[in-house]
């Protein structure tokens, strides 16, 4: 009975050594993993296409008032402010939000250049189930000394930072 004891006692011992082996600190060369944690954290939203279609269209009525004051400013605020944003034309591509205020701000440079802007026919469709990235047509009219110019528009808005932004225009 005492050989049976002082057996389990060694395995006790063993297992214990064994555990606190286990628990010692590895050898640093060996020790390369490193956890990031970003201190952003992305919510998911869920919204009805007619919420959405309204929080939108006004953002596009606060972008009409400031573009109709002359204010370039209050106009880019409809724009997602990131280098990732995407500027379609006839003549081209341009990325991130200080790019394409920059040149709004050079081909509009006070409010008589900038002449008075109105949107019709606009249509939203969504491109998500949870309806948090829309697409927006329409049509966009600027009288300017008493004349019209006009063309179409597709804009792509994402729900981001509690906010609707414009993360890519095309505009022709």
């Amino acid at each position: 009975m005492l050989k049976i004891i002082k057996s389990i006692s060694n395995l006790h011992l063993l297992t214990i050594l064994l555990f606190l082996a286990a628990c010692q600190p590895k050898n640093k060369a060996t020790e390369t993993k490193e956890i990031r944690v970003t201190d952003t954290i992305e919510v998911c939203h869920t919204f009805s296409i007619d919420s959405a279609a309204l929080s939108i269209q006004q953002v596009l009525s606060a972008q009409l008032e400031g573009w109709n004051k002359g204010s370039v400013d209050s106009f880019m605020m409809g724009y997602w402010n990131s280098e990732s944003l995407k500027f379609i034309t006839k003549n081209g591509i341009k990325f991130g939000y200080q790019t394409v205020s920059d040149n709004y701000k050079k081909s509009y440079p006070n409010k008589e250049a900038m002449g008075e802007l109105m949107f019709d026919n606009l249509a939203f469709t969504s491109l998500t189930d949870r309806n948090d990235i829309i697409n927006v047509t329409g049509k966009w009219h600027v009288k300017h000394h008493g004349e019209m110019s006009e063309g179409l528009f597709s804009l792509i808005f994402k729900y981001t930072d509690n906010d609707w932004k414009i993360i890519i225009d095309h505009t022709w």
